[in-house]
């Protein structure tokens, strides 16, 4: 839950978004950009991109909370991608990139670490 803390999810609301009926398990070949998933080491983040690999295998990236940029979660999973049937827990649909993005010179997340 922190990511999303650390996204600003409190403070913008989540009327921008759509939420889901509870969190929903969705495979990896189901996520859209603008999903808040619950990732992998449990990180919130929101899913920048979604691409199937040449093996049928998934290459997801999650939005950087200070820059906004697609970002891979490791060079592994960047590189081979996860199961398509991987399930991920979706949290919000349809999050706005400004929702998560931190601002500020020194952003801080709830436990007082820092991104």
């Amino acid at each position: 839950m922190t990511g999303a803390v650390a996204g600003g999810l409190l403070t913008a609301g989540i009327t921008p978004a759509e939420a889901a009926t509870g969190a929903a398990l969705l495979p990896a070949r189901k996520l859209k950009p603008g999903d808040l998933v619950v990732g992998p080491r449990s990180t919130v983040v929101r899913v920048a991109s979604r691409q199937r690999l040449a093996n049928g295998r998934q290459r997801i990236r999650y939005t950087h909370p200070t820059t906004g940029q697609a970002t891979p979660f490791d060079a592994a999973s960047d590189r081979n991608g996860f199961e398509s049937g991987r399930k991920f827990a979706v949290l919000l649909r349809g999050v706005g990139i400004d929702t998560v993005r931190l601002t500020g010179s020194s952003p801080q997340v709830i436990d007082g670490g820092t991104p």
